[in-house]
C-alpha cells in the first residue's frame, strides 16, 4: 500500500525551512588539504623512478660500449638492465600510502545523505501533506516579526536611500515556486546601475539586546540561497532591523508587565504618556511609580526616543549566489523527495 496520497509534484518545501534540509545534508566533501593530499599521492604513484645524473652517465657509458660491440661484465649487464627499468618503472606507494589514497577516494565518491535532523523535518512535511497535521509555533518575537515587516521596509528604504516596495503585496503574495521549492521574499529589487537583482529579507529583532547580539544563522543563509534560486537573483541580503513593537504585541506585553509589577488598573497604556515618550520627554505630573512604565516604553519604542539613529537600527548580512551551494540545495531536495516516499506513520528507525 502506497504511504502517500499527495501527488509528489505537489510536495513543496518552504524557503524559510529549507535550511533544515540543505543544512542537514551530509556531503562527505573533502577539504582543500585532502584534495591536495590525493593529488600528491596520485602523482607519486604514477611518477617514474628515473635516474640520478650519475646513474644516467653510467647508463650512457654502458649503452655506448654495447653500440661499439664491446662486452659488458655480468654485473654491468645487470646494472644496465636496472637503470633501463628505472626509466619506465613507476614509484608506487607504500601500503600505508595506498590505503590512505583509497580512503580519500572513497570519501570523495560517496554520495551525500540526509542527516537525522533533515529526516525529522521531512517527517513534519509528510504529516502536513498526508495527514493535515501542523504544529503552530508562535511567540511574541514571531508576532513582532510578522507585524513589523512594513516598518522594517520603510526603515531600510530610508537608510539605503531607495524606495523599496513590499514584494508580498504583489499577485500571489509575491510567491515563486520552482519544482519542489517555494518562497516569498520581502523585497526584490533590480538595480540598473550595477545590473544586479537583490533580494532582501527583513527580520525585526525583539529588542536592542537581541538586535545587537544576533547575527545570521545557517538557516537564514540557506533561506537566502533559496530566494536567489527562486528569483534568479545575484545577491541576498538579510536585513536585521530594530523597529517599534507593533501596538497589538505591545498591548499584550504591557498587560504582562503590569501584572508582574503589581501595578494598579489605572496604569493601562496611557496615550498621552505614549505620545510624550515619542517626543522624548515625560510630564512632571506623573508620579514616581510611572518610572516603571516609562522604562517599559523605552524598552519597546525607538523611532522617536532620540536615543537611536535610523542607521544604527539596521544590520546587513550579504551573500552572493553560489553555484556549488545551489547544487547542494537542489540535491538535498532530490534526496528529500526520495525519503518522503518511504515515510509511514508507524515507521521505526
Amino acid at each position: 500500500m502506497k504511504n502517500f496520497k499527495t501527488p509528489i509534484e505537489q510536495i513543496l518545501f518552504r524557503s524559510s525551512k529549507i535550511g533544515l534540509l540543505a543544512g542537514g545534508l551530509i556531503r562527505h566533501e573533502l577539504t582543500e588539504n585532502q584534495k591536495k593530499e590525493i593529488e600528491e599521492l596520485q602523482t607519486k604513484k604514477e611518477s617514474i623512478v628515473g635516474l640520478s645524473a650519475a646513474q644516467q652517465k653510467k647508463l650512457d657509458g654502458y649503452n655506448k660500449k654495447v653500440s661499439e660491440g664491446k662486452e659488458l661484465t655480468q654485473a654491468q649487464r645487470e646494472e644496465r638492465q636496472e637503470f633501463r627499468s628505472r626509466l619506465t618503472r613507476k614509484k608506487g606507494l607504500t601500503p600505508n600510502q595506498e590505503s590512505r589514497l583509497q580512503e580519500l577516494l572513497e570519501k570523495e565518491s560517496k554520495e551525500p545523505e540526509l542527516s537525522v535532523g533533515a529526516k525529522n523535518y521531512l517527517k513534519d512535511v509528510w504529516l502536513w501533506f498526508e495527514k493535515g497535521f501542523k504544529e503552530e509555533v508562535t511567540s511574541k518575537q514571531i508576532r513582532k516579526g510578522r507585524n513589523a515587516e512594513e516598518d522594517g521596509i520603510n526603515l531600510i528604504s530610508f537608510v539605503d536611500g531607495v524606495m523599496y516596495s513590499n514584494n508580498n503585496l504583489q499577485p500571489n503574495n509575491g510567491r515563486v515556486t520552482k519544482g519542489h521549492l517555494t518562497g516569498a521574499a520581502d523585497v526584490v529589487t533590480y538595480f540598473k546601475i550595477i545590473e544586479k537583482k537583490i533580494v532582501d529579507d527583513i527580520k525585526a529583532s525583539w529588542n536592542p539586546k537581541t538586535f545587537m547580539n544576533t547575527n545570521c544563522s545557517t538557516l537564514e543563509e540557506w533561506q537566502g540561497r533559496a530566494y536567489m534560486y527562486l528569483y534568479d537573483a545575484d545577491i541576498f541580503r538579510l536585513r536585521r532591523v530594530l523597529v517599534d513593537c507593533p501596538p497589538d504585541v505591545l498591548e499584550d506585553e504591557y498587560h504582562k508587565f503590569r501584572l508582574f509589577n503589581r501595578l494598579t488598573e489605572k496604569h493601562i497604556i496611557d496615550n498621552d504618556l505614549l505620545e510624550m515618550l515619542k517626543q522624548g520627554s515625560v510630564s512632571e505630573d506623573y508620579p514616581e511609580e510611572q518610572k516603571l512604565v516609562e522604562q517599559f516604553y523605552r524598552n519597546f519604542l525607538y523611532e522617536h526616543s532620540g536615543r537611536y539613529t535610523k542607521e544604527e537600527r539596521v544590520k546587513t548580512f550579504a551573500f552572493e549566489r553560489d553555484e556549488h551551494l545551489e547544487k547542494v540545495l537542489l540535491k538535498s531536495i532530490e534526496l528529500g523527495i526520495e525519503y518522503y516516499k518511504t515515510i509511514t506513520l508507524n515507521m521505526i528507525e
